[in-house]
């Protein structure tokens, strides 16, 4: 797969939720994006057929008709007061067949190239891990990463916990999206699972829904 495929999926970042109930109202989903076949032959993307929801006062970004599209949505919450991101989470094209017999390998090595995409950015990397890791009783194949970032071009700046990850529907196929999260990280969490379970991006994550039949 080319470079600059990888290179376009490599644009999210999150902040943190509040705890308790003031969490569930900062974290409420009250909007609703559908990707279905029709959304793709639009704009030319890869056959994905899901939902998400998202909070407002999220920003909305689709592919552009026309262009070379890399992701179904882009959805991001600035940080308050500064130039740069809070929260960004992508749902960008994997046609990886879930049923293949070599998915494993095409797995980490799509995730491989993901890490030295990242490496050759102006961003400094530590705590890298590519594997499989189980979210919810679901196993994904993962990398993930503490990213010190210094592209304020990019509205990437400070530190941030970054994860991508390979969703598949329930049957497999090759009709799953590539997540890719970043959250910022200013009070760093002991595990990567506590990111998802505590900042308004797990909760888009865990919204993702598939819509095949």
């Amino acid at each position: 797969m080319k470079k600059s495929f990888f290179a376009l999926l490599l644009f999210p970042i999150l902040f943190s939720c509040q705890s308790g109930d003031q969490k569930i109202d900062y974290c409420k989903a009250e909007n609703e994006i559908i990707i279905n076949s029709v959304f793709c032959v639009d704009f030319g993307l890869p056959l994905a057929e899901f939902s998400v929801k998202y909070p407002s006062g999220w920003d909305y970004y689709p592919p552009v008709k026309g262009n070379s599209n890399y992701h179904y949505v882009t959805l991001e919450k600035q940080d308050s007061g500064r130039i740069s991101l809070d929260q960004t989470i992508t749902f960008g094209i994997n046609t990886l067949d879930a049923n293949g017999y070599r998915y494993i390998e095409f797995s980490y090595q799509q995730l491989a190239e993901i890490q030295n995409l990242y490496e050759q950015q102006n961003v400094e990397l530590s705590e890298e891990y590519i594997g499989q890791l189980n979210y919810e009783g679901v196993p994904y194949f993962i990398y993930k990463a503490k990213a010190d970032y210094h592209e304020p071009s990019m509205k990437l700046e400070g530190k941030y916990q970054v994860i991508c990850l390979l969703a598949h529907p329930p049957f497999g196929g090759k009709n799953g999206v590539f997540v890719t999260m970043a959250i910022k990280d200013d009070q760093p969490l002991p595990e990567w699972t506590d990111y998802l379970n505590e900042y308004c991006v797990g909760e888009i994550f865990r919204s993702l829904t598939w819509r095949t039949r």
